[in-house]
């Protein structure tokens, strides 16, 4: 019991969360990489007034947010798809796809201060932390079952099985964040003198399109990819 306490401690003291912790400075280098290879992969939307109506209202939330002081850089992809997205250093998305869906300034606010939030909480970061934490614990977890039974077989499955609930826990972890991005971004919005009531109405909208997502699914014979399990890194609209 005592070796296996101590390789515990020694499996786990190789990895001090202080040294996971991302300074803002390795936050815009990590967030600039990431930009780079997204624009290889999207391309901006090549609409130059609807890009600076988009920096515009992002940079005033910025302005409002717990972090003014971090440069913020807002692009229009030209995609279809109905989505937006954060990276570290202050780099917001959204695509051409999904403004099509807002019905005002406000909504596409309440859209980008989710995702200025994502960036002021650290959530990058946070997540990285709580994915290493993870795959110590189940390289610990699996040496201690292989010295507990004699069989490597064992340990491995259990490492395995302690893998597979590190993954529930990570992307646990990311709902929460998606409802502090929401809670967060509103509070943003109310700084800027946008309604924050505008956050609940984009959230409809998603819904909606969800709902019209599994009516053509079904009409085309196949499930829609719209399932919110225990896997699942977004919560419910409803929630």
């Amino acid at each position: 019991m005592k070796m296996r306490m101590l390789l515990l401690i020694t499996l786990l003291g190789l990895a001090p969360l202080s040294a996971w912790s991302m300074s803002e400075q390795k936050e815009i280098t990590i967030g600039r990489e990431m930009h780079r290879e997204i624009l290889a992969k999207i391309p901006v939307y090549a609409n130059p007034a609807l890009a600076a109506y988009v920096a515009r209202v992002g940079n005033r939330l910025a302005r409002a947010s717990d972090r003014p002081g971090l440069e913020y850089t807002f692009t229009v992809l030209d995609s279809p798809d109905i989505n937006a997205f954060a990276t570290p250093g202050g780099f917001v998305y959204i695509n051409r796809g999904l403004i099509l869906y807002l019905q005002s300034e406000a909504e596409l606010a309440a859209v980008l201060a989710h995702e200025i939030a994502h960036i002021t909480e650290r959530h990058a970061s946070r997540q990285d932390v709580m994915s290493k934490t993870s795959s110590v614990a189940s390289l610990a977890l699996g040496v201690l079952a292989a010295i507990g039974t004699g069989s490597g077989t064992v340990g491995s499955l259990a490492q395995d099985a302690a893998a597979t609930a590190g993954t529930a826990m990570v992307r646990g972890y990311g709902r929460e964040m998606e409802l502090e991005a929401d809670r967060e971004g509103a509070r943003f919005m109310h700084r800027s003198g946008y309604d924050p009531m505008a956050m609940v109405e984009v959230l409809g909208a998603l819904k909606e399109q969800e709902s019209f997502a599994r009516v053509r699914a079904r009409a085309d014979g196949h499930e829609a990819a719209v399932y919110h399990g225990v896997f699942s890194t977004h919560p419910r609209n409803d929630q």
